[in-house]
Formats: C-alpha cells, sequence, structure tokens
C-alpha cells in the first residue's frame, strides 16, 4: 500500500504538467526554513517605484511554515522607512535560471490596501544591459484592495517599453481567500499566462522588439530567474488614494502564502539544454549592488550546487524520505 502510494505521488509529479513538459526545478516549501541553496534575500532599504518597504531576511518577513512560503508585510519603524517585507530571487541558484519553460507558482495573496505581491522574472546576466534593455517578465502582480483583479505585463527596450493586460477581472474569485495557480509557458514562438489553467494573456515572440536590439527576438534570448517578493505602496498605485494609518489597520492578511514554485521545459528536440553556472553579481562578495530594476541592495547568497530533478531523482528523494 504504502509503495502504491509513493507511486502514485510520483507519477503525478511527473505528468502534472503534461507530457510535453518535463520538471527541472522546484520548491514545495516541505522543510522548516526557506533553501538557501535555491533562494538568496534581496536587503535593501532604497527600493525602486516608490516602494515603502524595507527588503529584510529577517524571519518575521519570510518563513516557511506548514510546508507554505510566507512572504509578510510588517508596519513598523525600521530604518528609513514604515514597513518591512521581503523579496527572494533564484538569481544566484546555479540552477535557477532558464532560457523558456513553463513556470508555475500556486498562492494565495494578500488582502490590504496597497499591498503589491508579485510573480516574475529578470535577466541572469543583463545581456543587454540594465533594466529595462534586458527585459523583465511579470507573471502575477495584484492590489491587495482589489483581490478579485491581477495582471500580467512584460518591459523591455530603451527607451522603457511594455506589453501589459492591465487589471484583468475575474469575477466570483477572491485571490485572497484561496490557492491558486499562475503560470506561464514561453517557447521559441509564444509567450502565454494563464490563471487556473486559462489562458488569460499571449505574445509573440518571434519579431523585432524595437530599440536597443539587433535581431528577432531579444531580449528574450538570454536567461531568467525568479522573484518572489511582496512590496507595500509605490507607482503600481499612481492614481488610486495614498496610503494611511487607517488604511493599514484594517490590514486582515499582510502576507503572501506559496504552496510550490515549479519549472518544467520542453522535452526532446523542442526542448532548450539547461543553462548552468553563477551570474558574475553572484561570484562577488556579499554586499552586491543590483542596479537593473533600479533596485540598490545587498544580497545574502550561499555557495552552494543544486541539480535539476530528473524523474529518477524524484523518486529517489521520495523513497529516502520514507525508509532512511
Amino acid at each position: 500500500m504504502l509503495l502504491s502510494l509513493v507511486l502514485c505521488c510520483f507519477i503525478a509529479t511527473v505528468i502534472s504538467a503534461g507530457d510535453d513538459w518535463e520538471l527541472v526545478w522546484r520548491d514545495e516549501f516541505n522543510g522548516n526554513q526557506i533553501d538557501k541553496k535555491k533562494w538568496v534575500h534581496e536587503i535593501t532599504c532604497k527600493p525602486a517605484n516608490r516602494e515603502l518597504q524595507c527588503y529584510t531576511n529577517r524571519e518575521k518577513n519570510s518563513r516557511v511554515e506548514d510546508g507554505k512560503l510566507i512572504i509578510e508585510a510588517h508596519p513598523e519603524n525600521y530604518q528609513n522607512k514604515k514597513f518591512t517585507s521581503a523579496r527572494m530571487r533564484t538569481r544566484c541558484d546555479p540552477t535557477g535560471a532558464w532560457l523558456r519553460g513553463k513556470f508555475e507558482m500556486s498562492a494565495m495573496l494578500p488582502n490590504g490596501k496597497h499591498l503589491w505581491p508579485a510573480f516574475w522574472m529578470l535577466s541572469s546576466d543583463n545581456a543587454y544591459g540594465t533594466w529595462p534593455r534586458s527585459g523583465e517578465i511579470d507573471i502575477m502582480e495584484y492590489r491587495g484592495q482589489k483581490p478579485t483583479q491581477m495582471s500580467s505585463a512584460l518591459h523591455y527596450g530603451y527607451p522603457h517599453r511594455s506589453s501589459r493586460t492591465g487589471p484583468m477581472d475575474f469575477p466570483g474569485t477572491d485571490f485572497s481567500t484561496g490557492y491558486h495557480n499562475f503560470t506561464f509557458t514561453w517557447d521559441q514562438s509564444n509567450m502565454k499566462w494563464y490563471v487556473d489553467g486559462k489562458n488569460t494573456f499571449t505574445v509573440g515572440v518571434n519579431k523585432n522588439w524595437g530599440e536597443p536590439y539587433k535581431k528577432n527576438v531579444q531580449p528574450w534570448d538570454n536567461r531568467f530567474h525568479i522573484i518572489l517578493n511582496m512590496a507595500v505602496g509605490g507607482s503600481f498605485f499612481d492614481g488610486y488614494p495614498d496610503l494611511t494609518d487607517a488604511d493599514v489597520d484594517k490590514w486582515t492578511k499582510p502576507r503572501m502564502m506559496v504552496d510550490f514554485v515549479r519549472v518544467y521545459q520542453k522535452k526532446g528536440a523542442d526542448g532548450d539544454p539547461p543553462i548552468t553556472g553563477l551570474p558574475e553579481i553572484c561570484t562577488q562578495p556579499s554586499s552586491l549592488e543590483n542596479e537593473e530594476d533600479g533596485l540598490s541592495s545587498k544580497v545574502a547568497t550561499a555557495s552552494v550546487f543544486a541539480t535539476p530533478i530528473s524523474a529518477f531523482g524524484t523518486l529517489m528523494l521520495i523513497f529516502s524520505l520514507l525508509f532512511l
């Protein structure tokens, strides 16, 4: 019976993304702490976009709890800001950046004015220069006072240009009361965004994206890494009333709760070879300046080396957890 359950879980994991996709990276947040082999925190009180928080690596702002990653904002006087939160990325995992693939997060989003959680991606190597030249992929962005809406976007070019959905309405859905899947697929022809399996946005890739690019597809021909964060306030709320103390007092759930993050790549001839190795920024001392998206920060790095997950490796992991 136990073996049957193990095999069922294994099979479900392998085929859950469809026969064309192979699981190559994941975090199920099943441990008792954030996996520093996969994630690094960005630590700064000088965030981009006129945001109101300091990003910290404190357990108060980000932790693993009951099988979920918690990213939580707190109103508090901290250095020169009135709020704290967390921002984490896979950039310094040697296998934590990908050229094309399928990227999926299951999460419950916060409820409260001017809370801004995001699941997004940036270029790992800044192949075309600093932000926005090397591109930004926003899989999910959300305003905490609009729990039935979310948006997606691309940012690129110089001068800055974007392709975006604007706020999308999901009548009958409250993203702050249950877990929902946010998925992005990226192949040589198209980028597609999905919410709970429904296609919400599609952009053709194989075209000229304007200055400063010289060839079709650029900048979407270099590897990108995943970022999870929750900001407070900022330019995303331009046109909305300012955040007040009374608004903050009404925050009911200032946290994003993530069940899993998974990455798949195409199998066979249509697949892309894995791109491994650390970006230059990750091989320098731990006090680093990240300028590609306007964020000046210190990055807490870990010198570790993980490997992609194969089907056999997944099965062996399950057996080791059960029997060793």
